[in-house]
C-alpha cells in the first residue's frame, strides 16, 4: 500500500482521503461492503469490530461498533445512496456520539497499474463538525495527521450504542443487535 494522503480544504466542511492499495478494484469494493472483511481492518487496531451488520442495496444500511479493551464502545450507522460496482459507494455515516452530524461519504476504486487508488470525500454538516471529527483545530488546505481514534481524547463524546433499527437497513425490519 502506498501512504495515505489526507488533505482538509480550509473554509469546507471536507476530509478527503487516497491511498493506492495493491488490489483489483473488485477485491477492493468487497473489503470496503462485506462484514468477513471489514471485520478485519475497519477502524483502530486496538479497538476490536465488535458488531458489523450489512445490508447492501441502495436505500439499505450498516451498523458498526468498536470495543476498547477497557468495555467502551463506540458506534456507527449509515446509509447506502449509491452503488456502482466496484467503481464507487456513496453512503452517510453517522458516529452515535455526535448524532447531529451526518456525513456523506464518496467513494472511487479507479484501476491504477499495480492495483487500485482509492478516493474519499466526506462532506460533514460544518466545518466545526468535520474539524472535530478530524481531531484538528484549524482546516489546512495541505493536509492533516490522520483521524484519531474516538477514543483518543477526552474531549470526544461517548456514544451510547442505540439498539434502535436505521431506517432502511438491516432486513428492511429487523431491529439491530
Amino acid at each position: 500500500m502506498d501512504e495515505l494522503q489526507i488533505e482538509m480544504p480550509s473554509n469546507e466542511p471536507v476530509i478527503a482521503f487516497r491511498r493506492r492499495v495493491a488490489a483489483h478494484p473488485d477485491l477492493v469494493f468487497r473489503l470496503f461492503t462485506e462484514a468477513q472483511h471489514l471485520r478485519r481492518w475497519w477502524g483502530p487496531r486496538r479497538l476490536e469490530l465488535v458488531e458489523c451488520e450489512i445490508d447492501l442495496y441502495i436505500g439499505g444500511g450498516y451498523r458498526l461498533v468498536q470495543q476498547a479493551p477497557d468495555g467502551q464502545r463506540f458506534c456507527f450507522h449509515g446509509t447506502y445512496l449509491a452503488l456502482e460496482r466496484p467503481h464507487r459507494l456513496v453512503q452517510t455515516f453517522v458516529y452515535e456520539g455526535r448524532p447531529n452530524n451526518e456525513v456523506v461519504e464518496t467513494f472511487s476504486f479507479s484501476p491504477v497499474e499495480g492495483g487500485t487508488l482509492v478516493q474519499c470525500r466526506a462532506v460533514h454538516t460544518s466545518v466545526e463538525e468535520c474539524m472535530t471529527r478530524s481531531g484538528t483545530r484549524r482546516p489546512s488546505s495541505t493536509g492533516i495527521s490522520p483521524p484519531r481514534s474516538p477514543s483518543s481524547s477526552n474531549s470526544r463524546p461517548t456514544a451510547t450504542c442505540s439498539r434502535t433499527a436505521v431506517p432502511g437497513s438491516f432486513g428492511r425490519s429487523a431491529a439491530l443487535a
